[in-house]
């Protein structure tokens, strides 16, 4: 009886999944957040494009590649839009975009559905459409939207679905306007079970905490999922955070994986994956994964 319960419920789930014409696969790239986190920039970004270029991740499908936090200025400008950091990219964010592009690769965006980023800088509270404004004009059409320094629930008279939901109606008004609709992202780390509920407003959800380089992490996350799978499908996919293949040596603690607990890992985030280590540095065994063959 259960088994035919669930059976039904992914049914009933699968035919209301949120459908406007983007991510009816899981997006494939890289983020810079496991590898850098601030500490990245024009160049550090290129050479891992470049990297993902030459061994052949980008015809694989590898193809977005996320600015994550801190590549604005901490302050918006006189008219309240958000400012390239000009140190970091000194040609200015669409030169960047352009450049990467001849890679074969999209920029993609970061933003926070709260007053401010995880790392302080511009949130994209009450100025969704501005905010998506801007990153269109810098090239980018995937948005992964985070969830730090949010207003309080008793001000706005909004949950988090309510606070998703803003920047999903600005997705759905600038669409109207310009024909451009973003792929969007939640990452509100499974606190109230994005897995039910993402599905009607974004194409894909976090549904856990922060990964790190660690065997009993990914094994929390993959336990975890195995009680999600059904949240899946086209045009709708659980997010279990960035792939940490190559970390080993790195992040606090510091990643521990084994070449068999890599491929491991590779295997059980391969319906969602974007690469987060230095791949400038990676060896190929790191790489190996990733290859046709395998």
């Amino acid at each position: 009886m259960q088994l035919v319960v669930g059976t039904l419920a992914y049914m009933v789930i699968s035919v209301a999944a949120f459908n406007n014409g983007v991510g009816k696969l899981p997006a494939l790239g890289y983020d810079t957040f496991n590898a850098f986190g601030c500490d990245y920039n024009a160049s550090s970004v290129a050479a891992q494009a470049k990297v993902m270029q030459k061994h052949g991740l980008v015809d694989l499908g590898y193809n977005i590649l996320i600015l994550d936090d801190c590549y604005a200025l901490k302050e918006r400008n006189e008219t309240g839009h958000m400012v390239a950091d000009p140190t970091k990219f000194p040609n200015g964010l669409p030169a960047f975009s352009a450049q990467i592009n001849k890679l074969g690769i999209k920029l993609a965006a970061y933003g926070d559905n709260g007053y401010q980023t995880c790392a302080g800088h511009p949130g994209s509270y009450g100025r969704e459409l501005q905010d998506l404004q801007t990153w269109s004009s810098w090239g980018m059409s995937y948005l992964k939207y985070d969830n730090c320094y949010i207003p309080a629930d008793n001000t706005t008279q909004e949950n988090m679905l309510g606070r998703f939901q803003r920047m999903a109606s600005a997705i759905e008004e600038f669409a109207a306007q310009t024909g451009i609709t973003f792929e969007y992202s939640l990452c509100e780390w499974g606190w109230q079970q994005p897995w039910i509920w993402g599905r009607r407003m974004a194409q894909a959800w976090r549904n856990d905490g922060d990964i790190k380089p660690y065997w009993s992490a990914l094994a929390a996350i993959i336990d975890q999922a195995s009680f999600q799978y059904w949240g899946s499908d086209f045009y709708g996919h659980n997010d279990m955070d960035i792939l940490e293949v190559g970390n080993t040596g790195l992040g606090t603690p510091p990643g521990n994986l084994t070449y068999d607990e890599a491929k491991s890992h590779f295997t059980a985030w391969a319906l969602a994956m974007f690469r987060g280590i230095k791949l400038t540095f990676a060896n190929s065994s790191q790489m190996e994964p990733t290859s046709p063959t395998n």
